[in-house]
């Protein structure tokens, strides 16, 4: 959603025959919802992810699996023209997955994907407005498994990657790397937790340069805290630090910062006690809010934007 209330969505359908494709739909104050537009190639499609600028400027990316295996594919919307071609950006010859996009406020824009074939090898492809999508290249190293975590544009326009990397004995540790148009890409860098187990599922840029990172780390069986990781300006990882350590399984959580520094992080936790109850938090200003207590719940997406918050989460009701 934009300051001016315009907004993009992008899901995948369930269509009578049984195959799934995917839709988008825009949405202008002056004239509401445009209609949904169906952006499908070949075969099967699913898991797509959104990304959008200041502009009104759109990318969407998605897998989409045939005969032959599973692509990377990605369309871009205009607003002044609408949604382009889709266009496999993946040379994977077999199979890839995890696609995550991110755009800046010129146009252009990063897709990072984990290539199936190759080991489990974590890529990554630039577009750019003049000349379209780069060949890939990979993001860390080829032979080890690895799974997108997060993707964010920072506010010098530069692009923030961070993936899962397998080290081995089913330890994984977390890799960041920056790319910008005058330096190119930075070395790979550990950040977050040496335990070999925590996962990032957010990353969010505020106005001042500096991003902000939410994920979870075990601390035993059905049991995790939710992390933040901050990056400074001069693109300086800092240490975790616990948002919740509670007694329970705290896990999806969501990240949103404001142009003022702000940020709000929304998650779920299963807390301990004579029958689980999963409840949804809110971490802001570090003061700790039970937004809802159900039976399940899962956050959905958070906005925050100036002084309003725009939360939403699934739950489904227990059964009787």
């Amino acid at each position: 959603m934009q300051p001016d209330g315009s907004a993009v969505v992008a899901w995948t359908e369930v269509e009578r025959n049984g195959s799934q494709q995917i839709y988008v739909n825009t949405f202008a104050i002056e004239s509401g919802w445009s209609g949904p537009v169906r952006l499908s190639i070949h075969g099967h499609q699913e898991n797509p992810y959104l990304a959008a600028n200041s502009q009104g400027t759109a990318i969407v990316s998605w897998e989409a699996s045939d005969v032959f295996g599973t692509s990377i594919v990605a369309n871009r919307f205009d607003p002044g023209t609408g949604w382009g071609t889709s266009q496999i950006i993946d040379a994977a010859l077999i199979s890839s997955s995890f696609a995550h996009v991110a755009i800046d406020a010129d146009g252009s824009a990063i897709a990072a994907w984990v290539d199936d074939f190759d080991q489990d090898a974590a890529y990554a492809s630039l577009f750019s407005p003049g000349s379209g999508w780069a060949q890939a290249r990979t993001l860390g190293d080829p032979q080890d498994g690895a799974a997108i975590q997060a993707i964010a544009v920072d506010s010098a326009g530069g692009f923030v990657v961070i993936w899962r990397q397998f080290e081995g004995s089913a330890l994984y540790r977390l890799l960041s790397r920056h790319y910008s148009a005058i330096d190119g890409w930075s070395e790979p860098v550990m950040v977050g937790f040496d335990d070999g187990q925590s996962s990032i599922s957010d990353l969010a840029t505020d106005g001042r340069g500096e991003l902000i990172a939410v994920g979870s780390r075990p601390t035993g069986f059905e049991m995790a805290d939710i992390f933040a990781l901050h990056r400074a300006a001069n693109g300086e990882w800092g240490a975790p630090i616990l948002l919740d350590d509670a007694n329970g399984w705290a896990r999806f959580p969501e990240i949103a910062a404001a142009s003022d520094g702000n940020a709000i992080s929304v998650y779920g936790d299963v807390h301990r006690g004579l029958e689980p109850v999963r409840r949804c938090w809110i971490q802001y200003l570090r003061e700790s809010i039970r937004l809802a207590s159900v039976s399940n719940v899962r956050v959905i997406t958070v906005c925050l934007c100036r002084t309003k918050v725009l939360i939403g989460f699934r739950f489904w009701p227990r059964s009787s």
